[in-house]
């Protein structure tokens, strides 16, 4: 416990002279408990132990959230509309995620975390649409459980190098995408699992699970959740089989645009947004 205040007093070592000692000891990594005071969000104690730790840190260090106040909030809405695609044996289903702070005080830099879970990438981890148009594995950019994100060029999130308050992996930012998209590997029946997130809405994409997770992290305009008011960001999933891998990333294409031009009809169908 590193600058912990506990009973009245606070722990004897803080995070300079604890890694120190740690380091000596041969260990190089170490995972702290960041304590919710009462009235605190989550996001504002994680912010309090890592400002403990900034520059004083001699190794590598994470943080166990200790939750003491969890409270009601933020509600979550997801309303789901199911569609067809031209062919039989395929399916869209389109998600209108409806994110509204309930509470008196805005929530700054508020993101919120969703996973879609594709069982058939255990192991083999899933794909990203890298900003050269080529679909490029997780895994093999060294992905397994969160490590990394991707992101827009040019995003604020992209100049800080980091996508604040993640929950694991310290958000860093690792690649830019052409667009929001995850695909999963084939099925047993040749499928895939494609899910498109939309762009001005979604701050960053990821793999947890070895590839079983397809993670995106939705966030408001300016990244401020303000008190009283809601956000909707439209997620849309499909479950198709290319004609030939080697064409998939040509119609992944084809599959982005009709998503973009169908934002504004799906955001109408919302009864959630406008309560």
């Amino acid at each position: 416990h590193m600058d912990m205040p506990f009973g009245g007093t606070t722990s004897a070592d803080d995070f300079e002279s604890g890694t120190i000692a740690a380091a000596f000891g041969g260990t190089t990594t170490i995972v702290d408990f960041a304590i919710q005071y009462k009235g605190q969000t989550l996001h504002h104690a994680w912010d309090t132990w890592m400002k403990k730790a900034e520059g004083k840190a001699a190794i590598d260090y994470g943080f166990h959230m200790i939750i003491t106040d969890l409270s009601d909030q933020v509600e979550t809405v997801q309303e789901w509309f199911f569609g067809d695609l031209d062919r039989p044996d395929q399916a869209a289903y389109d998600c209108l995620i409806t994110i509204r702070n309930l509470g008196r005080e805005p929530l700054e830099e508020y993101g919120q975390f969703f996973a879609s879970y594709t069982a058939w990438n255990e192991g083999r981890g899933h794909f990203f649409w890298d900003e050269d148009g080529t679909l490029a594995n997780f895994s093999d950019r060294g992905g397994t459980h969160l490590d990394f994100y991707v992101t827009a060029k040019g995003s604020p999130f992209e100049k800080l190098g980091r996508i604040p308050h993640c929950a694991r992996g310290g958000g860093k930012i690792k690649a830019v995408w052409r667009h929001p998209a995850l695909v999963s590997q084939p099925g047993p029946s040749g499928h895939r699992h494609v899910v498109l997130c939309e762009e001005a809405r979604t701050a960053g994409v990821a793999q947890g699970m070895s590839g079983v997770a397809q993670d995106y992290i939705l966030f408001p305009p300016g990244g401020t959740l303000r008190a009283g008011e809601p956000f909707s960001a439209h997620v849309r999933h499909l479950l198709v089989k290319p004609a030939a891998d080697e064409l998939l990333a040509k119609e992944l294409e084809a599959w982005w645009n009709a998503f973009a031009e169908d934002h504004e009809r799906v955001h109408k169908l919302s009864q959630a947004a406008g309560e």
